[in-house]
């Protein structure tokens, strides 16, 4: 039963309460329609401190739901800033669904990657892959879970040539390559016209280059006859991640009280949008597969000592944690996004640490943009020390576009830093 008034932990502060606090997860809800799962929020405020002599209140919520793998589910993270008495509240509000897709046929080039439209797939519930409709062993193939693909080890669709005439009534038939032959395929064996073509069924592949027939032969074949396979049809069944943004705005009566949230200007970028607006997908941008101590579709860089693992997520399981050497050198984790797009390039990250972190976008041919966050002294250092905190960088450019993330602001810094919900947008 999807939840009419969520319980979000009461603000501190007396006087300085937010009075968003009661009512915005309603609004949440009912704009992001989630299914009828369960779900859960994390709060929490920073603040207020004062910046530039005004009053400011940062919070944020985190809502997870959890459906069992339902048809779909979905996490979201949003912040809300109040600046001095006017009350004037923004939320940006990440959403992060995923979908269950049943069956979809993938493409291929070359018979051995099958490629889906698309990327991001979950790891669990494991995928499901057949072919020509039975359903193929995990050991059978690979899965690259970021580009959302299937790589078989070999071909599997059969294409060779006799290495020595076959004989009509003949139950197997000798080629120069077995690869992709397997029991079951239907295959054509070309004639000395084309009604003396012949459709036969594999019966077994005996190695190194023999092939068993379920029927005799009618006709005979010369050597160097073409056999190929008819093409077959792989299908997958798989969860994929796509990511949605959207504003938020929130103007309270006066006095105030609670009240659900609206979209600010309708404003809603997602990836499969057309509405000139749009987010440009990022690989795994909650961290959601690992392989070993990387996540997948992000690499490190640098010349300095850098130690990746798994954290605590905000937004799925997992969060990319990084520890930078000090005085090594910089080091960074980092992805690049190869299509080209002009405008306002926008990229924005959660970032938790006590110490340092940075996050920085590089257009192709410029100079590197960065913003950061410092919490080793101050006021509005110790006000987000250890804190969830959305950090955002915009750079006009063409691309392609190297994001990279940090755990230190300047190359003889050392420190921990995690970061979860990448986000790439273009306006």
């Amino acid at each position: 039963m999807l939840p009419s008034r969520p319980k979000i932990q009461p603000v501190k502060g007396g006087a300085n309460r937010d009075p968003v606090s009661a009512g915005w997860g309603n609004g949440i809800l009912s704009e992001l329609h989630l299914p009828q799962e369960r779900v859960y929020f994390d709060y929490q405020e920073v603040g207020p401190i004062e910046v530039d002599g005004r009053k400011v209140t940062f919070e944020s919520v985190f809502a997870k739901s959890y459906s069992d793998f339902g048809p779909n589910s979905f996490h979201a993270s949003g912040s809300v800033m109040e600046q001095g008495q006017a009350s004037e509240l923004l939320l940006s509000c990440d959403s992060f669904y995923s979908y269950l897709v049943n069956e979809e046929q993938l493409s291929t080039e070359d018979w051995k990657t099958f490629r889906s439209v698309h990327g991001d797939w979950l790891p669990e519930p494991v995928p499901v892959v057949t072919v020509n409709g039975a359903i193929i062993s995990e050991a059978g193939y690979s899965v690259d879970f970021g580009n959302g693909s299937i790589v078989f080890p070999q071909k599997i669709r059969g294409n060779a040539h006799l290495v020595s005439q076959a004989q009509a009534g003949a139950m197997s038939i000798v080629v120069d390559d077995v690869a992709g032959f397997s029991p079951g395929d239907m295959a054509v064996l070309k004639g000395e016209t084309v009604p003396q073509d012949e459709v036969v069924i594999i019966q077994s592949v005996v190695l190194p280059n023999t092939i068993t027939l379920s029927e005799a032969l009618s006709f005979s074949h010369a050597t160097g006859k073409q056999v190929e396979e008819m093409a077959p049809v792989v299908r997958a069944t798989y969860r994929y991640i796509e990511q949605h943004l959207s504003l938020y705005e929130f103007n309270p009566p006066n006095p105030a009280g609670p009240q659900a949230m609206m979209p600010a200007m309708s404003h809603e970028f997602c990836e499969t949008g057309d509405t000139g607006l749009g987010i440009l997908r990022l690989k795994n941008p909650i961290f959601n597969s690992w392989t070993g101590s990387m996540p997948d579709g992000w690499a490190t860089g640098g010349l300095g000592a850098l130690q990746t693992a798994k954290g605590q997520g905000i937004l799925g399981d997992f969060s990319l944690r990084l520890t930078a050497t000090p005085n090594t050198g910089w080091s960074y984790c980092h992805q690049t996004h190869t299509g080209t797009h002009s405008g306002n390039i926008t990229f924005s990250c959660w970032v938790r640490t006590d110490q340092t972190a940075k996050i920085e976008i590089v257009p192709s041919g410029e100079p590197a943009i960065s913003t950061c966050l410092d919490c080793r002294a101050g006021q509005i250092a110790e006000a987000f020390k250890d804190k969830w905190v959305r950090l955002s960088v915009s750079v006009q450019g063409q691309g392609p576009f190297e994001v990279r993330l940090y755990a230190q602001l300047s190359e003889n810094d050392g420190g921990t830093a995690s970061f979860d919900g990448c986000c790439l947008l273009v306006k």
